[in-house]
């Protein structure tokens, strides 16, 4: 082979070599860019996801409700919304009303205007000015935090309770509802007050009997009783006549 066809020889397979390494490179760009698109696109949709899964834990016109093995209902609270925490445990309420029931059938009532619901599928959390009220007496009991645990029949209520009652009416820190029993206990700066006989009770701890109408207390008691001094002309006046202070005091009380 003369040196002018090695040249031209070399020189073709130099060019045939340099397309084909453009080529190669032009292929990696185009795969490349063809990744970053699909990388792209997979983080918009990924994006999408997230967006409409946040929005799936938010409800309109929502019904919470548990049911027991044999399928009677635990709870049952209606919302106008709600929004879910991403574990469904929990949720933010507006305008929560419904029932609490036991056996199958209602024993409470409850609503309030905003609050947080939480759930285990044993105990239902309310938080946030509720209202519950007793639907065989209509005794009215309000707190910022009650909880139902219909498998121990309790109504417990946290952070402040008052309850009002034809019989009487209370404030307390705690309030614990035996439904079964029909008692209720309160703990904790408890001042009750009844209407016939006119007596005011201040003192940590209280059991109210409210079916045997009866109030027991083991701490220290102070009771205020309160007289009405008769008088033609005018209402008459009330004041305290005496008060006392002992480590127990059961009252009965007479049905209106």
């Amino acid at each position: 082979m003369t040196s002018s066809h090695f040249w031209k020889a070399t020189l073709n397979l130099y060019r045939s070599g340099f397309l084909t390494v453009l080529l190669i490179a032009l292929l990696a760009g185009t795969v490349g860019c063809e990744r970053r698109n699909t990388a792209a696109d997979r983080l918009a949709e990924d994006t999408k996801e997230i967006q409409k899964f946040d929005s799936d834990l938010n409800w309109d016109d929502i019904t919470l409700e548990q049911v027991d093995e044999q399928g009677k209902l635990w709870w049952k609270v209606k919302a106008k919304q709600a929004a879910y925490s991403k574990d469904q445990k929990n949720a933010t309420v507006e305008d929560p009303k419904g029932e609490l029931y036991q056996d199958g059938k209602p024993v409470f009532k409850i609503e309030g205007k905003k609050g947080e619901v939480q759930q285990d599928g044993k105990s239902i959390v309310l938080r946030g000015q509720i209202v519950a009220t007793d639907l065989k007496d209509g005794t009215m009991l309000k707190g910022n935090e009650v909880e139902w645990k219909p498998m121990e029949d309790v109504l417990l209520i946290r952070n402040s309770v008052a309850g009002t009652h034809k019989q009487m009416q209370f404030v307390a820190q705690e309030g614990r509802f035996q439904t079964r029993a029909r008692t209720m206990e309160l703990s904790k700066q408890i001042v009750a007050s009844s209407k016939d006989p006119e007596i005011q009770v201040r003192t940590e701890h209280l059991i109210w009997n409210i079916k045997d109408e009866k109030v027991v207390g083991d701490r220290p008691l102070q009771v205020d009783r309160y007289k009405t001094k008769s008088s033609l002309s005018a209402a008459p006046p009330k004041r305290p006549a005496s008060i006392s202070r002992q480590k127990s005091l059961i009252f009965n009380r007479t049905p209106e």
